[in-house]
């Protein structure tokens, strides 16, 4: 079962269940880099929950259903910058149908692709 947050995206009512894109993102991608790059999930950076997180490079993820950004998704954004945090935005679509591109960019986003 899903709910939505303060922000409009869907959240999975336990921090247990994953949709398909973030299962993708999870085992196909983020569970394969070196160990000193530990990303976590369902983590909460300076009040706001992220989908996925890397203390070492301090990187954000979120997958969004769109790519266009809602204010307080603007503003949450900015925030998370403005306390040096990296944040990378993810389309369902994106991961669905260019993964390949989500997982170049994202690999040169923390400096382990050029």
């Amino acid at each position: 079962m899903e709910e939505q947050n303060e922000l409009g995206q869907k959240i999975s009512k336990t921090q247990n269940e994953m949709s398909e894109e973030e299962k993708r993102i999870w085992y196909d991608l983020l569970k394969y880099l070196p160990p000193d790059y530990p990303f976590v999930r369902n983590k909460t950076v300076e009040g706001y929950t992220v989908d996925f997180y890397c203390g070492k490079t301090k990187t954000a993820i979120y997958l969004v259903e769109a790519s266009r950004r809602k204010p307080e998704e603007v503003q949450r954004d900015n925030k998370l910058k403005s306390c040096g945090v990296t944040v990378l935005r993810y389309t369902l679509a994106d991961i669905n149908e260019n993964f390949k591109s989500v997982s170049d960019d994202l690999l040169k986003r923390i400096g382990l692709r050029k």
